[in-house]
This record gives C-alpha cells, sequence and structure tokens, in this order.
C-alpha cells in the first residue's frame, strides 16, 4: 500500500495497465472513458489513496420537502463558497458514485442506515447530518442539539407553572434519529421533575382530525404543549386559530418550525435548526479532511436557533388541582 505521497498518476497507470492519460481523464471523471475503465481506476486510486484534486461532494437526500430543501440550499451554498462540486442524489443513484472521484459525501439521510454500509462500498468520508456515525472510521456525524433545546422548551413550561403538558408530534420511523431524541428527553424530563406528560403522537395531515385531536388535549387539562414536530406546527396553528384558543392565556406553547410560518406563531416559543451552521460544520470537517486535517472527534453538534415566545401560569382551575 502506497502513501498519499508516494501515489501519482504514474503509480496507478503501472498498476492499472492503463496509461497516464486515461488515467488522469478517469480521475477528472471525463465521459471519454468507459464506465468500466473509469470504474476501475477510480477504485484503484482510492485503494492506493490518491488525492485527487476534484473537489466532487456528493449530497445524498430522500427527495425535496421543506427540510431538506433547506438543508440542500445550506449545504450547496457552503459548499461553493469552500470550493467544493456539490452534487445531489438519491439513494436508489448510490452506484453511480461508484464511477465518480469524490473527495467525500454528506448524507442526509437519517432514516436510511446509509452510513452502516458506507464504509464496505467507498473509502471517501462520509458525513452524517443529524445522523449518528455508529463508531465507524470515516465517518463523522453532524447534529442538532436536540436534548438541549427539549430541555429549554420544558422548563420555561415548568417555571411558568405547567404541571400538565402535553407532547404532540407524528408517529416517525424507528430511525429517526431527531425524533428519538426529543422523544427521549421529553420523557426523562418528566419523570425526573414530576409533570404529567400526556403523549399525543396520532396526529396526521387532516386539519379537521386536527382540530378534534387539540380539543381532547384540552379537555384532559393540558395548559402547555410542545410540539415536536416541524410537520405538525402549522396544522396545530390552524386547530388553535379554529378553536379560538388564546396563547399563552388559554394555552402556552412551544414549537419546532422549518421557519416559513415563524411569525404566525407570535407568543409561540420556536425551536427552528440552523441550517446554516449545519452545512457550515459538515463542509469544514470536509475540508479539514481533504487538507489533511482530520478532526480529533468524529461527532459535533449545533444548537438551535431559538425564539423566545411568552409562557404564563396556567388558568386557576389548575392551579388549584395541584
Amino acid at each position: 500500500m502506497m502513501t498519499k505521497k508516494q501515489t501519482t498518476l504514474q503509480h496507478i497507470a503501472e498498476k492499472s495497465g492503463f496509461s497516464i492519460s486515461t488515467v488522469s481523464r478517469a480521475l477528472a471523471g471525463s465521459q471519454r472513458i468507459s464506465s468500466a475503465t473509469r470504474k476501475k481506476i477510480i477504485q484503484l486510486a482510492d485503494a492506493c489513496n490518491y488525492q485527487h484534486k476534484c473537489r466532487n461532494v456528493a449530497v445524498i437526500t430522500f427527495g425535496f420537502g421543506v427540510y431538506f430543501s433547506n438543508m440542500l440550499q445550506a449545504l450547496q451554498s457552503e459548499l461553493y463558497n469552500q470550493g467544493f462540486r456539490s452534487f445531489i442524489i438519491t439513494p436508489g443513484m448510490l452506484e453511480l458514485l461508484e464511477e465518480i472521484p469524490l473527495q467525500g459525501a454528506i448524507s442526509l439521510l437519517s432514516e436510511n442506515g446509509l452510513e452502516k454500509e458506507w464504509p464496505q462500498k467507498f473509502s471517501c468520508p462520509l458525513i452524517c447530518i443529524n445522523t449518528h456515525y455508529n463508531w465507524l472510521d470515516k465517518l463523522y456525524s453532524v447534529t442538532t442539539n436536540d436534548a438541549a433545546a427539549v430541555e429549554q422548551a420544558v422548563r420555561s413550561l415548568y417555571n411558568a407553572g405547567h404541571r400538565k403538558i402535553a407532547r404532540v408530534t407524528v408517529d416517525f420511523r424507528e430511525n429517526n434519529q431527531n425524533a428519538q431524541r426529543r422523544d427521549q428527553r421529553l420523557t426523562e424530563l418528566a419523570k425526573k421533575m414530576n409533570f404529567d406528560l400526556v403523549l399525543d403522537s396520532n396526529w396526521g395531515d387532516n386539519p379537521f382530525d386536527t382540530v378534534l385531536m387539540l380539543q381532547r388535549i384540552i379537555d384532559k387539562g393540558v395548559t402547555g404543549i410542545i410540539c415536536t414536530s416541524e410537520r405538525i406546527t402549522p396544522l396545530l396553528a390552524q386547530a388553535v386559530q379554529i378553536l379560538r384558543l388564546r396563547v399563552p392565556e388559554d394555552i402556552s406553547i412551544a414549537c419546532w418550525t422549518t421557519g416559513e410560518h415563524d411569525l404566525s406563531f407570535a407568543d409561540w416559543e420556536v425551536y427552528r435548526q440552523d441550517y446554516s451552521g449545519i452545512a457550515a460544520k459538515a463542509v469544514n470537517i470536509l475540508n479539514d479532511i481533504c487538507n489533511g486535517n482530520p478532526p480529533g472527534k468524529s461527532e459535533f453538534s449545533v444548537d438551535y436557533i431559538y425564539r423566545p415566545g411568552h409562557s404564563i401560569a396556567p388558568p386557576a382551575s389548575e392551579s388549584k388541582d395541584q
């Protein structure tokens, strides 16, 4: 195995049996080179730890929903600013990466488990956004600080006197790690601080059902709500308006948002992922690796963007029940 300093185009040409010009074109991603030849040369270059001069970075995503669009925009802007060439692919296109010289990849697949198979298929680093890296080599993780945000939301309601708090969310797949971290911390705090946590995770996209669900929560005596789902927050706001509930006079609310409708939640406590901060951290890690200065740790956390709301003491009826 040659070191990075020893490996040259000539070494790869000799090992592969191709000319130096063919090797150079293949590593530059030239379409003049056949797919099979390009794949063979790239795999050999990776095995020799050859430092590609290209700055190609793959951004892997499920689709283009609000969260993914915001995160993609921030990543593409940061990659461009730091001199990388980015392209977006979906999980079904991963085989294409075997034919493209890469400096690294950034994954938004919080529900995919890509990190488990990456080291067996690719030698370049993978930066996982909001997904744990599972202590695997050449994998790094940048996550939002969900535990700190949930604790801040809980303490805001608790310190105002609320002792019956509802968690509003939707049923997520088991490996959605953002949802796991939020719900786990909320459950821990309910036990630690001894308040009544009403769990309600059956919210859907039907506005009529949302109104019924909110009324059900109110009927249980809940005076504070923590909505940990960005997708549900706009529906919750609509239900609050239909039921003519006043915030915070009738109900105090802390919510997670994607940022588009924050002005609509004037008196709500708002938590939003820092897309630009996450992107900067991820791309900085990749740039350091490319410059031969890999970070000394593999997991990094970025705080939420927080906007204070208004939370007041619950109605007198609840105070008398305490």
